[in-house]
């Protein structure tokens, strides 16, 4: 997909009011990950189509004939949309070999207050997805990923941005 037909695909889309998880699946199905990539970008942070990120994921899902949830699961594990595509290319086994790679930071998770902890049990029992649990204290949410040999540690923001460097005692 070249930039020119890129450009005229979004133009007409969003002249046109045409189906944006189509454009999204004509995108993904003749680009490379690398195009994914950026493409997923300008979609979602700086030109506005109005296409979120769970758009982005079923519409990758379509395109290549995998489940949805499975899509974005990687992309959670990896923060890595392009990698989703290309697993996605190769079918739904290859989704299925994902988790947390060491220094690769990994979405956090959104937080949901309520007002009684019993709701979680409960909650929980009618849904069929899998729960992780993380402790927020006051202060700075970090992901620390540690490797013991040679000993390295990495501090990753809620942005998912290496913070090592503003904070040594932390790594010490």
């Amino acid at each position: 997909l070249k930039v020119d037909e890129l450009w005229k695909l979004i133009t007409e889309t969003v002249e046109k009011d045409k189906s944006r998880p189509k454009l999204l699946e004509q995108v993904f199905e003749n680009t490379t990950a690398a195009g994914v990539k950026y493409f997923t970008r300008m979609a979602l942070n700086q030109m506005r189509l109005n296409v979120g990120l769970g758009t982005m994921t079923r519409s990758i899902a379509k395109a290549f004939d995998v489940s949805a949830n499975a899509v974005e699961h990687l992309y959670a594990m990896t923060n890595d949309i392009g990698l989703a595509a290309v697993q996605a290319r190769k079918g739904e086994k290859a989704l299925e070999h994902t988790g947390i790679i060491l220094f690769h930071p990994y979405q956090f998770m959104n937080v949901q207050k309520i007002e009684d902890a019993d709701l979680i049990i409960s909650q929980s029992k009618s849904s069929s997805k899998n729960w992780i649990l993380e402790t927020k204290y006051d202060g700075v949410r970090l992901q620390i990923h540690i490797q013991k040999h040679p000993w390295k540690v990495t501090l990753f923001s809620r942005r998912l941005k290496d913070d090592t460097g503003s904070m040594p005692d932390v790594v010490e």
